[in-house]
């Protein structure tokens, strides 16, 4: 899937270059401490949807987010949207 795609099925504008990860320098679980604070969002080859959908799915209307919890929520919904397309 490319970027376009990503476009044409979410109706997402896609700016910028893209991003990639060198495998040998960061795998999953670098990925997941690094965005989530957690190695257990991992499964095998990539990051679990299930787990991002149960730790993120749902927001109660009077929580407020902010700085690096805002960052991480909105990614967690943006890669779970990616993920199960």
């Amino acid at each position: 899937m490319g970027l376009e795609d990503v476009l044409r099925i979410t109706g997402i504008q896609v700016v910028g270059l893209p991003v990639t990860v060198n495998e040998k320098e960061k795998n999953s679980k670098d990925l997941c401490i690094e965005f989530f604070g957690t190695d257990r969002c991992r499964r095998s080859g990539g990051i679990s949807p299930t787990w991002l959908r149960e730790k993120y799915g749902q927001l109660d209307k009077e929580t407020a987010l902010e700085g690096k919890e805002l960052e991480s929520h909105v990614q967690a919904v943006v890669l779970y949207i990616l993920g199960v397309l």
